[in-house]
């Protein structure tokens, strides 16, 4: 038998009752779960943790999700750890139109913002 080592996850949201309640649930289906209240933590417990996946919320104060997101792909050992962004918005993500206004407002060429835009892995196919 081989023991698998269970996935971590990392929740991010300025709400204390949206992460204790995420944690609750992904603990129930086996997974090993940390959250942070505070954004400007977040990066920092993650160099720690080294999730498996990032769960941020979109807006919080002071830093709000999408900056979090960045400073994670600019760090050498989180740059390829999945992110979800999690909204109270029903419509179209804050995320997907700060994405779809960089691509068209940089000169930067498409490969060099697949590259380094966090949001492209799942439009561009990078």
């Amino acid at each position: 038998m081989t023991d698998k080592k269970p996935k971590k996850i990392l929740v991010v949201d300025d709400e204390m009752d949206v992460t204790e309640l995420l944690a609750y649930h992904l603990k129930a289906k086996g997974f090993l779960v940390e959250t942070v209240n505070n954004p400007n933590r977040s990066v920092g417990l993650a160099r720690t943790f080294l999730p498996d996946l990032v769960i941020l919320d979109v807006m919080m104060p002071e830093l709000n999700g999408i900056q979090i997101c960045r400073m994670l792909r600019a760090d050498p050992k989180l740059k390829r750890v999945p992110v979800i962004f999690l909204t109270a918005k029903a419509e179209e993500t804050i995320a997907f139109k700060v994405w779809r206004r960089e691509r068209t407002t940089t000169s930067a060429s498409h490969s060099a913002q697949k590259n380094s835009c966090f949001a492209c892995r799942p439009f561009c196919g990078a």
